[in-house]
C-alpha cells in the first residue's frame, strides 16, 4: 500500500487557485503562461547574442553551455519539486508556503493561470540566478543561463499541455510523459516529480512503481524480440 494522499493535495472537480483572501491581490497573481514567455524569452536571445557577438563565445561552444544550462533547468525543476514542495514538515509557516506556492496547485491542476510564477516576482529570481551564473562562469555563464532560461519556458509549456490537454490531444511521441505527471497528480503526489523530463525520476529511483514495472516489461520485451 502506498502512503495515503493528504487531503490538501486531492484535486477537485472544480474550482479556481486562491492565490490571496484581497481579490485584486488574486487577480494580479493568476499569470498566464504566455506571459513569461513573452518576458523571458527576448532575454534569453539578447543573452546569447551578447555570449557570441560582445563576448566572442564561438557558437558551438555557446550552444554546449546552454544545453548545460537547460540539463540543469531540468535537475532544479526536479530538486525543488520534490523537495521544497512535496517534503512533509510540521513546521506551520512553511506548510503555508507550500499551500500557497503548490499546493493549491495541486487542489485545482486544471486551472491555467495556476502554472506560472507572477513576473513581478521570478524576476527577481532570475536576476538572482544571472548573478549566480556570471560570478561562477565569467561570460560563459551568460549562454548557460540562457539556457537555464529556456528550459523553464519550455517546462511552462509542457506543464500547461499535461494538464490542460486531452488524451485524445497527446501526440503519441508526447504521451509517456503526459502520463508521468498525470499519475503525479491523480495517483501518487509522492512519486514522478519530472514535469519537462523523466531524467531525474530514472536517476533517483522516484518513477511511479506500476509505471516502472511497465517500462521494466517493456525493455525485458523489445530484448527479447530476434
Amino acid at each position: 500500500m502506498g502512503r495515503r494522499v493528504p487531503e490538501e493535495l486531492r484535486p477537485r472537480a472544480q474550482g479556481e487557485c486562491i492565490f490571496h483572501e484581497n481579490p485584486r491581490i488574486h487577480k494580479l497573481l493568476r499569470t498566464p503562461v504566455w506571459v513569461p514567455w513573452a518576458v523571458y524569452f527576448p532575454i534569453a536571445l539578447f543573452v546569447l547574442g551578447v555570449a557570441h557577438f560582445h563576448f566572442g563565445i564561438p557558437w558551438l561552444n555557446a550552444t554546449l553551455l546552454f544545453a548545460a544550462g537547460w540539463l540543469t533547468w531540468t535537475l532544479t525543476e526536479y530538486v525543488v519539486h520534490r523537495f521544497l514542495y512535496h517534503t512533509e514538515t510540521s513546521w506551520e509557516a512553511f506548510r503555508r508556503f507550500q499551500m500557497r506556492a503548490h499546493g493549491i496547485h495541486h487542489q485545482y491542476p486544471k486551472d491555467p493561470y495556476c502554472l506560472a510564477m507572477p513576473v513581478f516576482l521570478s524576476i527577481f529570481i532570475s536576476a538572482g540566478i544571472f548573478i549566480l551564473f556570471y560570478l561562477l562562469l565569467g561570460s560563459k555563464g551568460l549562454p548557460f543561463y540562457a539556457g537555464f532560461t529556456v528550459g523553464y519556458l519550455v517546462y511552462l509549456f509542457i506543464h500547461y499541455a499535461q494538464h490542460r490537454w486531452t488524451p485524445a490531444q497527446v501526440p503519441r511521441f508526447f504521451y509517456p510523459l503526459w502520463e508521468h505527471h498525470v499519475i503525479h497528480h491523480y495517483k501518487d503526489p509522492y512519486a514522478n516529480f519530472g514535469v519537462s523530463t523523466r531524467l531525474w525520476d530514472f536517476v533517483f529511483g522516484t518513477m511511479h512503481k506500476k509505471e516502472q514495472t511497465k517500462r521494466t516489461q517493456q525493455q525485458q520485451q523489445t530484448r527479447s524480440t530476434p
